[in-house]
């Protein structure tokens, strides 16, 4: 008799473990996908993908007030680091108070300086001449805005152009 009461306490309480891994909503029959347990299931995954994308870059322009110097940066990740790098390259041509003139991203930029060609009588007369530096989304509507300028701030004088460039995207991936 003690055996009989053993094995049937060991079959109540051993037994419906093994109903327990096997549960399955009602009327979702044993098998289907949305039954079988997540560690059941081989996943296959794909490893993952570089992704690839464009990222913009910085050009910063720096002059100096007591040189005709400028200094130019192009294709930088960061602002501060075109505007270093253009500080830098217009002191190590020899301007002593470097400063930015313009920084720009994704973009292009001119620089215009009055031309001696023009009238050199002109130039000596002036005190000092002034550089125009101007960023637009293309060379053609930089130098569109560009132009108009330094001809008016340098009293009607030709201006020519000192520099020109465009910051362009890098691929990234």
């Amino acid at each position: 008799m003690n055996k009989k009461r053993f094995v049937l306490a060991f079959l109540t309480v051993f037994a419906p473990l093994s109903t327990f891994a096997q549960n399955c909503p009602q009327g979702i029959p044993q098998g289907t996908p949305s039954c079988v347990s997540l560690d059941q299931i081989d996943y296959i995954t794909d490893p993952p993908f570089k992704t690839i994308y464009w990222k913009k870059s910085w050009g910063a322009i720096s002059s100096s007030p007591d040189s005709p110097v400028i200094g130019t940066s192009t294709g930088r990740f960061s602002r501060r680091s075109a505007v270093k790098e253009a500080i830098r390259k217009c002191k190590s041509k020899g301007g002593k108070a470097c400063e930015l003139s313009l920084a720009y991203q994704h973009q292009c930029a001119v620089v215009l300086r009055p031309t001696k060609r023009a009238n050199p009588h002109a130039l000596k007369e002036m005190e000092s001449v002034t550089s125009v530096s101007q960023n637009a989304d293309t060379i053609v509507k930089a130098l569109e805005i560009a132009a108009p300028s330094c001809h008016k701030l340098n009293k009607g004088m030709i201006c020519d152009v000192l520099y020109l460039d465009c910051t362009k995207p890098f691929l990234i991936g």
